[in-house]
Order: C-alpha cells, then sequence, then structure tokens
C-alpha cells in the first residue's frame, strides 16, 4: 500500500515557486505505488495549484493564517481529514501549524527549512527550537546551524541541468542577469549601481533583471536617474527561467541574505558563471574562483571589480560556467535531492531516525 504524504505550504502564488519545487520533484519521480504526494496550501491561490497538479500531486487550499484564524484551522483540519496521511512534510508555518497537523493527522511530521531570517529583519538569524518535529532537512548548512533542539539533516535542492548550456562567450552585447523578487533583501539596487559605475567604460553592457515586487518602481526610477534606463530590463515573472538564463552570459546574485539561492543553483545549471553574495548558504554552492565569485555584501565596488573581470574575459566566463556546470550535474542534481529525501522519509517511517 502506497505512503500518503502531504506536504504543507504557504502561497500558491508565482513567489512559493521554490518551496512547491520539492513536493512536485517528488511527485515525478518517486514511485505513486509506493508514495503518494499531496500539498495542501494555507496562504493565497494561485498558479502553483493547477503547475503542481500537472506534476502529479494531488492538492487543496486551507486559507489559514495561524494561529488565530479559527475558520482557517477548521478547513485545514477538514482538509487533513480527508484521507488518511502516514507523514506530514511542513514547508512553511510554526509550531500552531506543527501542533495541529500532529493531532489531526496523527503521524510523523518533518519540518523543512527554506531559510533562517525573516525577510523584514534580514540581519537577525533566527533560532528555531523544533524538538516538536521527528525529522528536520535544511536547506543548507547555514540554515542548520541556526536550528535547536534536533539535529537537522543538510539537502541541498536539486536543480535540472539546462542543455545545451548557455553560450557565455559572446563578445557583445554582454547580458548579465539576475532573477528575484523584487524585494530589498535581494541586493538588486547594488547590482544597479554597480552596472552604473561601468557604463561609461562598457558601453554594450546590458542588464536583465527577472522577477516582480514592491520595489520594481523604486529600481526602475534608479536605473534611469543613474543614467542607465536604457541598459536595463525589466523582464517580469518568468515561467521559462531556464530558457531566459541561457541568453545571458553571467549571473549576479547580490542578496543581503540568502539560506541557500535555488536561482544561483539555476544559473549554474545554466552554464553561467556567478557572482554573488558571500553570506548565508550561498558559499556552499559557488566556489570562489572556481565557479565565479563571492563579495562582500552591499560592496558594490567588489561587484563592478568582478563584474569588469568577467564581461572583459569570455574565456574566464567560458571556465567559470563549464565549472559550476559540472558542479550541480556531480552535486545539486534532482536524483540526489530525491533520494536523501526518501532516506529521511524512510528512517522516520522505520523509527530509525536518530
Amino acid at each position: 500500500m502506497a505512503i500518503n504524504v502531504v506536504h504543507v505550504l504557504g502561497t500558491a502564488r508565482a513567489e512559493g515557486r521554490s518551496l512547491a519545487a520539492v513536493p512536485s520533484l517528488l511527485a515525478r519521480r518517486l514511485d505513486p505505488e509506493r508514495y503518494r504526494i499531496y500539498a495542501c496550501f494555507l496562504g493565497e491561490e494561485g498558479p502553483l495549484l493547477d503547475q503542481m497538479a500537472a506534476a502529479g500531486v494531488e492538492v487543496c487550499t486551507a486559507r489559514w493564517a495561524p494561529p488565530f484564524d479559527l475558520a482557517g484551522a477548521a478547513r485545514f483540519w477538514s482538509a487533513l481529514r480527508a484521507r488518511k496521511f502516514d507523514l506530514v512534510h511542513q514547508h512553511f508555518g510554526g509550531r500552531s501549524v506543527r501542533w495541529m497537523a500532529r493531532r489531526t493527522t496523527g503521524a510523523p511530521l518533518i519540518m523543512h527549512l527554506h531559510g533562517r531570517v525573516m525577510e523584514t529583519e534580514p540581519n537577525n538569524m533566527v533560532r528555531m527550537v523544533l524538538a516538536d518535529a521527528d525529522a528536520v532537512i535544511a536547506n543548507s548548512a547555514a540554515t542548520a546551524a541556526c536550528v535547536e533542539g534536533i539535529r537537522p539533516e543538510v539537502i541541498y535542492p536539486g536543480a535540472p541541468l539546462f542543455s545545451p548550456p548557455a553560450d557565455v562567450t559572446r563578445r557583445e552585447p554582454v547580458v548579465i542577469g539576475s532573477a528575484a523578487r523584487l524585494v530589498p533583501l535581494k541586493g538588486i539596487s547594488f547590482l544597479i549601481d554597480a552596472v552604473a559605475r561601468l557604463a561609461t567604460e562598457l558601453p554594450g553592457l546590458q542588464l536583465e533583471i527577472a522577477g516582480t515586487g514592491e520595489e520594481e518602481d523604486s529600481l526602475r526610477k534608479q536605473a534611469a536617474q543613474l543614467g542607465i534606463g536604457d541598459r536595463v530590463r525589466f523582464l517580469g515573472w518568468r515561467e521559462d527561467l531556464g530558457r531566459v538564463m541561457s541568453a545571458w552570459q553571467l549571473y549576479c546574485q547580490p542578496s543581503i541574505e540568502e539560506g541557500l539561492g535555488i536561482t544561483v543553483l539555476e544559473a549554474m545549471a545554466t552554464g553561467l558563471p556567478v557572482i554573488a553574495s558571500d553570506v548565508g548558504g550561498i558559499p556552499e554552492v559557488v566556489q570562489h574562483g572556481v565557479t565565479g565569485y563571492l563579495v562582500s555584501v552591499g560592496s558594490v565596488e567588489a561587484l563592478s571589480e568582478h563584474l569588469r573581470l568577467l564581461v572583459q574575459n569570455r574565456e574566464l566566463r567560458q571556465e567559470l560556467g563549464s565549472a559550476g556546470y559540472r558542479r550541480v550535474r556531480e552535486q545539486f542534481s534532482e536524483e540526489l535531492m530525491v533520494s536523501r529525501v526518501v532516506e529521511v522519509y524512510d528512517q522516520v517511517l522505520n523509527g530509525t531516525r536518530t
């Protein structure tokens, strides 16, 4: 008989993509006769509902804003009572969600951590006491270091390789790319400042930014005020990110904080050299001088220096991009992620998790 696993997620809007990627990948890769994957969204409805259903995930929404939304709690309770679940895999929510899931299903619970800060307080690491979970999965060692009460299992996200890899050797125009929600945490303003420093020296340089968010208007104004409004293209939210990245020659992730940086992995899986902030889990992915470069958070000078280096040296772009592509293939594959998650499932269900 198949094991029913329910994944508890936040929003079904596009910005919840990185969390929803886990159950979607498991549904596509696992034998449904062994594991059946379900998902319950606690937040807003959105396009992820249809996307996950297409991947083979049975989805529902509870629209619960814990802990004081009693009507939402009742909807969550009803969703979990709709069938017998053997395992709860929680990606979103805190102690009240875990309490409700345990009491309703009677099943063991795995907490999956995708970050280590509150977005509104990026400089404050959250100490997470998770002794009420049967197991904890962290997306990086940096995230795992914030956990107390239980030993987390570090399982990196898997990234599909884009084939063929991007052509990073093009001379002109060289396009720098970045993909992120347009919020202060992602540090896109630093990147625009860095590109502006190089505008006169590198007249063909272009910047493309994929994503949407509250900062979009201010970032557009910033680019215009710096005289590079015609050099910066805002692409909006893109579902075809691999294809978009394949038109870039290098990738920049100037975040103030990242639990890991899934788009950094996706860029490397496309064959792009990466320049990223030396923060959070990013150094676990980007090898300085091997697959790209790490720079101090907020250092526009360091960003511009390394951008100049890669824009002017297409052979170096090729070398670093190829090394990153190999690194994803060998250490951050989807197959490896799925096998590691299933290993934790089996340990929890068999009572062998220590």
